[in-house]
Formats: C-alpha cells, sequence, structure tokens
C-alpha cells in the first residue's frame, strides 16, 4: 500500500480570517456602511490568533431581561402583538446562526447556551458604549446589612439593573426603593434574604423580579402593586396569593413558583386581561386550588405549563380544551391527578404533552 506525506494546513493568515469573520457576521456592503463596527472586527480577528478562548454559561431569559433593563429592546408590547421578549429570542437565534453562542440546549422554556470569554467581553464594552446613559450594578461583591444602608440611594439613583444573586443581606436596605428607574432586580440564592422593604411597591418600573430560592423569605403583601412586572419568580416560606387581584399584573409574561411551602391558594375570582405565556410551579406541595378561572383570561395567549412535585394536584379544569395557543404541557409527579378532562385533542397548538 502506497503511503503520502500529510499535506499540512497553514495557519489562515490575518486578511483570511478577517475575511471569514465578515462573512458571517456581516451582511454585504456593511463594512462600508459602518466603518467603526470593521474596525472592532479587525481587531477581533487579531486577537483571536493570539488568545485561547474560555466559555461562559447564561441562559436566555437572563440575556432577554438584561436587553430591556438596559433599553437595548423596544417597548414591551409591539404590532400585532409580538412581545419584547418575542424580538429578543429571534436576537439570540440570530447571534446562534452567526456562531457567536455555542453548544445551544433548548431547555424547554429557554436556552441554555456558551459564549465564548472574547465575546462577551467585546459585546460587554459594546453595550456600556450603546447605553452610556443606562447605569447598571452587578454585584461581585457580598454586601453586608451594615456596609449597604445607603448605599443605592447615595450612589446609584439612576440604576436600572442590580444583580444581588448570592450575597449575605438578610433584608434589602430601604433605599432600594427610591430607585425609579429600576427595571431589573435579582435577588436569588440569598439565603439569608428573609425580607424586602414595605415600600417595594414603589418600583414601578421594575419589570424583572427575582426571588429563586430564598429558604427564608417572606414574600410581601403589597406585591400585586408592581404592576408593571413581566417576569416574576417566587420562592418563599409565608405567602398567600388568594387576595391578590391578578389584573394587576396584566403585564406579566413569565410566572414562576418555586418551593413555596405555605402557599395553598392561587388568587381568587375571574380577571379581565393578562398576558402571561408561561406559567411554572415547582415544588408546591401543599397547593390545593389554583382556582382556575384565572386562565381564562390568558386562555388565547398561554403557551406553556409545567406543574410539578404539586402533591396535593388533583384535577384540571374543564374549560382546558379551550387554551388554543398552548404549546408545551408538563404535569410531572402529581400523584393525585389521575385523569385529563375532555377535550384535549381539540388543543391543535399542542406539540408536546409530559404527565
Amino acid at each position: 500500500m502506497d503511503t503520502q506525506s500529510p499535506y499540512e494546513l497553514e495557519a489562515l493568515s490575518h486578511n483570511g480570517s478577517l475575511s471569514l469573520l465578515l462573512k458571517w457576521a456581516f451582511n454585504q456592503g456593511d463594512e462600508q456602511r459602518y466603518p467603526n463596527l470593521f474596525q472592532i472586527a479587525d481587531e477581533t480577528t487579531k486577537k483571536c490568533k493570539s488568545v485561547i478562548l474560555a466559555d461562559i454559561n447564561y441562559e436566555t431569559d437572563y440575556f432577554i431581561q438584561s436587553w430591556l433593563a438596559n433599553g437595548l429592546l423596544e417597548s414591551p408590547m409591539q404590532e400585532d402583538n409580538v412581545c419584547c421578549e418575542d424580538i429578543g429570542l429571534q436576537y439570540f437565534k440570530d447571534l446562534w446562526s452567526k456562531g457567536f453562542v455555542q453548544d445551544v440546549d433548548d431547555r424547554v422554556t429557554y436556552y441554555h447556551f456558551k459564549i465564548y470569554n472574547m465575546i462577551h467581553d467585546l459585546a460587554l464594552n459594546k453595550t456600556v458604549s450603546a447605553s452610556k446613559n443606562v447605569p447598571r450594578l452587578a454585584f461581585g461583591i457580598r454586601l453586608s446589612d451594615e456596609n449597604s444602608a445607603d448605599i443605592f440611594e447615595e450612589y446609584f439613583k439612576h440604576m436600572r439593573l442590580i444583580e444581588l444573586e448570592i450575597c449575605t443581606l438578610k433584608a434589602l436596605p430601604k433605599s432600594i426603593c427610591t430607585l425609579k428607574h429600576l427595571r431589573h432586580l435579582n435577588l436569588s440564592r440569598c439565603k439569608n434574604l428573609r425580607r424586602v422593604p414595605k415600600s417595594i411597591h414603589k418600583l414601578q418600573s421594575l419589570l424583572t423580579l427575582r426571588l429563586f430560592d430564598l429558604p427564608k423569605f417572606q414574600v410581601p403583601d403589597n406585591l400585586e402593586r408592581l404592576i408593571n412586572l413581566r417576569f416574576l419568580e417566587i420562592t418563599g416560606v409565608d405567602m398567600q396569593l388568594r387576595e391578590v387581584c391578578p389584573d394587576n399584573w396584566s403585564s406579566l409574561w413569565v410566572l414562576y413558583f418555586f418551593d413555596c411551602t405555605t402557599l395553598k391558594f392561587l388568587f381568587e375570582g375571574k380577571t379581565k386581561h393578562l398576558g402571561l405565556k408561561l406559567f411554572i410551579i415547582h415544588d408546591v406541595r401543599s397547593l390545593r386550588d389554583l382556582l382556575w378561572l384565572l386562565f381564562e383570561a390568558f386562555a388565547s395567549l398561554l403557551e406553556f405549563i409545567q406543574i410539578y412535585h404539586c402533591h396535593a394536584f388533583e384535577e384540571l379544569p374543564h374549560w382546558f380544551q379551550n387554551l388554543n395557543s398552548l404549546q408545551r404541557q408538563e404535569i410531572l409527579d402529581c400523584p393525585k391527578l389521575s385523569y385529563l378532562p375532555d377535550g384535549v385533542e381539540s388543543l391543535t397548538s399542542l406539540t408536546q404533552l409530559k404527565i
């Protein structure tokens, strides 16, 4: 058998690398129309040839909420009932198609993905440049109750985004409620956090509130007064929402309950309108009654329902068949649920059913 010497491929030249990047990241003629972006591409190519790239993990809901908070998406509702979250998801898919994100995994309600460290730094740099007047705060340090009492009112009056995930606070300082421009507040996994100020309802610009995995948290009664919320994620040891009027959350797009140990009733009575698309309940073991009259208000909009590990959950409503936009339904580890209502076959948009 004849053998041949291997053909050694040479490294791509700088011009060749730049040409490849322009092909995938630019539309034809963009390099002439946007010379500043061409310069960035040129610098990126040089950096790519000398830097080993690392990966950073992200989720699309975090990305989209951050874009919205920083004013990088349009107003929440567009023409033809297209919402900003849908637009943000399309932006992500565009980045995916261009190869800017890797290892994309569909997690049903969001996408998990990796982004190269260099691309992340570049995007952050350009985001800050594009939104110079949009202050943000992402704490990478652990704040204590002592050093944070007046920090928000004194230094961060115009803040739009605050990330306090995994900090050691037991309670938020009252000054945080003076941030009238705040759109995004993440308090997830703050294991010692017990409460937020009673004046939390003053944050009328708030679009995203993440209260995930807070084992000691007491949900405030006036949470319903945050009328512009679009994404609400709650964990709470002391919470009853039966008295909440759902109409106050007419802008809500995602509602997620996790490990709410005392929650037995969810809303009471009818409501006129909700824009909810995703409804998720995990580990709410005492929940007895969802009062499904609530869901008549968004029967034409709801796309995803997930009910998991709710031991007291017994039945779906008889009008479940009216959820004509429902695409995915998951009801798992609910031992008292013994049957589905009649008319499930009429859910023509349903593509996935897990029970």
